[in-house]
């Protein structure tokens, strides 16, 4: 941006989805000093981000990859002091924003949009400790403490056709799907369309036989494969639905079952039937109904595709809280706590809009990290809390 330069923003999320969608919140960082993290390298050359760090992945089964995420981005939030630290999740997402009133620091998180029926582990952990918490499903709200802003999917556009003729299968990167990629290969057999699909199938023990496959892409190989696909089929991670609903291209998804392993919740059914039911997707809930789909020939592109940002209204939101929470100071009375800089007027919905106010009730587990991580992050915050 021409002139002064804005506030040093932080924006940082787990790859796939998490990543997805923060990228769908850059129009609302234009005016904003930005640096990017995220768990995968290349994931900032695919997306032409002059300022990208890398941390280290991890979950709250993973104790010590949690510490070393933890000390990664300790050390990331010291050598870029930000003002501001933005999150969609997941677990690098909840250590920054609870290490971020360290460096002195204002904190944003967006819960993801998978989160369909409740909010996510991640976001309640974190609800407490951040300046302003968006879920982006209208009936999660709950005011002062959660609120929603729109989402990430963003205005409906026109769909263009496609004339290739491949499928791309994609299981995303955390865990194997080895019930859809095998649904895929033994269609694909019988079909003798074997030769039109490759799969993306992770880190598995027992691969398809009879198409082609590898467990894990590059960001440019995988953009590639995407774009040139006629179809596109996958866990209902949302990474891989956002991708879909914006290059217009047809998806059919099966979502993993935590009765099976294949997850550590159900919240890919609930993304399945909240999005499918808006027309955004197409889904098939078993092999039976992937079959089905598969030998009718019958998914098509999205009736509506979206654009490359979320909606106006959390983009708005969120350029306003950029240019606000850096001009205020911490009161040093807890998290999220906050004190108007001098000639700065903080109001009654500002005052609302702190977890200082928080109130609302618990949910069931859910999603990527657990209390654990509030141990050491919160023994930090607290010696910081007392010294200032």
């Amino acid at each position: 941006m021409a002139g002064a330069v804005g506030p040093r923003v932080l924006a940082i999320a787990s790859g796939g989805g998490h990543w997805t969608q923060l990228l769908r919140l850059r129009a609302a960082f234009d005016h904003a000093d930005v640096v990017y993290a995220s768990t995968i390298p290349g994931l900032g050359d695919a997306a032409g981000l002059s300022e990208f760090r890398v941390v280290p992945d991890a979950n709250r089964w993973q104790k010590l990859r949690l510490i070393r995420c933890a000390l990664a981005v300790l050390v990331l939030l010291v050598r870029v002091r930000p003002k501001l630290v933005i999150s969609t999740g997941a677990a690098p997402g909840v250590l920054a924003v609870r290490l971020a009133p360290l460096v002195g620091a204002h904190t944003i998180w967006i819960d993801s949009i998978a989160n369909a029926d409740e909010l996510s582990m991640s976001g309640r952990h974190a609800a407490g400790h951040v300046d302003l918490c968006l879920t982006q499903w209208e009936h999660l709200a709950d005011p002062p403490r959660i609120q929603w802003a729109g989402s990430v999917l963003g205005a409906t556009s026109a769909v263009d056709d496609h004339d290739d003729h491949t499928i791309f299968v994609t299981v995303g990167t955390e865990l194997p799907f080895d019930r859809l990629v095998h649904a895929v290969d033994r269609w694909a057999d019988l079909s003798g369309r074997a030769t039109e699909v490759f799969a993306q199938t992770g880190e598995t023990r027992d691969p398809p036989l009879h198409i082609s496959w590898a467990p894990y892409l590059e960001p440019a190989e995988f953009q590639r494969r995407f774009e040139q696909a006629d179809l596109i089929i996958a866990h209902a991670g949302m990474g891989t639905i956002l991708a879909s609903l914006q290059g217009r291209r047809p998806l059919l998804v099966m979502p993993r079952r935590a009765d099976l392993g294949e997850q550590r919740n159900d919240h890919q059914l609930a993304t399945a039937r909240r999005l499918g039911g808006r027309g955004f997707v197409d889904v098939a809930f078993d092999e039976q109904e992937l079959f089905c789909h598969l030998l009718a020939d019958d998914v098509e592109p999205p009736e509506d595709g979206i654009g490359a940002d979320a909606d106006t209204t959390m983009l708005e939101r969120l350029r306003a809280s950029i240019d606000d929470f850096p001009r205020r100071r911490r009161s040093g009375r807890g998290a999220g706590a906050l004190v108007a800089e001098p000639g700065v007027t903080v109001t009654t919905s500002d005052r609302a809009a702190s977890p200082s106010t928080t109130h609302g009730r618990e949910r069931g587990e859910h999603d990527q990290l657990g209390d654990q991580t509030g141990g050491a992050a919160g023994e930090r915050e607290q010696l910081a809390n007392r010294r200032s």
